[in-house]
């Protein structure tokens, strides 16, 4: 997870950056798992909480080329995300409805509402946004249900 999660992020930033204009958008998917402690899921939450970091840290650091850094963190997306992770396959009905259950909106999102919000990112409309986290969830984490 850790690898995965954090370790690649930092590299692939790192390893841009020469081939990156001054002004440009860098985007990074976090979790709103970073924020709500999930059982079972200590090193993901933990390298998605360090992802958030990165991009607090990045911005500062990217600022005097005006490369600005932000994170999308979803919450429940209709993706194989427990699959990848390593969920027991007859579990995931379970966990998926329960974040259902969590969620305001009561349903799971979809990739493209994750995509406009990075479409978003990368334009020049969000050009005052930088070391930011847009949490796409559904209102799991701002709405108590």
């Amino acid at each position: 997870m850790i690898d995965l999660n954090l370790k690649s992020t930092f590299f692939t930033v790192q390893r841009s950056l020469s081939h990156l204009k001054d002004g440009a958008s860098i985007i990074l998917l976090g979790s709103v798992a970073s924020q709500i402690g999930a059982p079972g899921f200590s090193t993901y939450c933990a390298a998605k909480a360090a992802v958030r970091s990165l991009a607090r840290t990045f911005s500062a650091e990217l600022a005097p080329r005006n490369i600005r850094v932000n994170v999308i963190s979803p919450g429940i997306i209709d993706t194989p995300v427990f699959e990848s992770v390593g969920v027991p396959h007859n579990e995931i009905p379970h966990m998926q409805k329960s974040f259902i259950e969590k969620t305001p909106l009561a349903r799971m999102g979809r990739p493209e509402e994750i995509g406009t919000v990075a479409t978003f990112l990368a334009s020049a409309e969000s050009s005052f946004i930088v070391g930011e986290e847009i949490n796409v969830d559904g209102g799991l984490l701002g709405i108590k249900k």
